[in-house]
């Protein structure tokens, strides 16, 4: 790169802003990355219309992804780095369908609230039952397009995009819950260390409090909640 003289600093700087931008990718706009070429021109249209309509349903993209071969790397970690790259890590759902032709492998992916939609028992079922028997006669587009419609089926009125609307109302009354929930235990907690022994320890106090924190709280030290689900086989 040939730098101005001039401006030396102005255009070194503008290229480090540009730099973020360079090297994350974008997400396929039709929700197709068909890198194995396994779909025809035809095809991918009707797939991708396809994956609008899940989508609009739904609340959360679907997204199918293609590879000769995934190599060394499972296909969890595969669709774990393509949601990275894809800047779409802070997404609360997403299901990733993908197939690695070469190797004859697929997996169906879901993350966030997709996974509670689409449940990973339902995911095993639509790719032993839909997916894998198609693949094994070659026929991808036929098993992609009745994985979808199995899941479409599934997700029916059980989805994000039939409660949008009242969603933010959700979320206002929560957090007003949350608020009485803690002002009620906050004045509980009081009243109590007014009425406390003196002979009470620290580590007694200490062992109370934890035995009464939130269950959520206690959720997210455990690593129990959110996370990745869903299914892999091979044909």
């Amino acid at each position: 790169m040939k730098i101005n003289r001039k401006y030396p600093l102005l255009v070194l700087l503008a290229w480090l802003l540009m730099l973020p931008t360079l090297a994350l990718a974008a997400a396929p706009a039709d929700g197709i990355d068909d890198e194995a070429g396994l779909f025809t021109p035809a095809q991918r249209d009707s797939l991708s219309s396809t994956l609008a309509e899940i989508e609009r349903d739904a609340g959360f993209p679907v997204f199918i992804v293609t590879l000769k071969q995934a190599g060394n790397n499972s296909l969890q970690e595969w669709a774990e780095r393509l949601r990275r790259d894809w800047g779409l890590a802070d997404r609360p759902a997403l299901i990733m369908i993908l197939i690695a032709a070469n190797e004859r492998r697929a997996r169906i992916d879901t993350y966030g609230a997709a996974r509670h939609i689409v449940s990973d028992d339902q995911a095993d079922r639509i790719l032993q039952t839909q997916l894998l028997p198609a693949f094994a006669d070659k026929d991808y587009y036929g098993g992609i397009s009745d994985g979808l419609s199995a899941m479409a089926g599934i997700i029916g009125n059980d989805s994000l995009g039939g409660y949008s609307a009242v969603i933010p109302f959700l979320i206002l009354a929560g957090f007003a819950l949350f608020y009485v929930v803690q002002r009620r235990r906050h004045r509980r907690r009081r009243a109590e260390r007014i009425a406390r022994p003196a002979t009470m320890t620290a580590a007694d106090s200490e062992q109370r409090e934890n035995a009464e924190a939130d269950p959520r709280e206690r959720e997210e030290r455990d690593g129990s909640g959110g996370g990745s689900g869903g299914a892999s086989g091979s044909w």
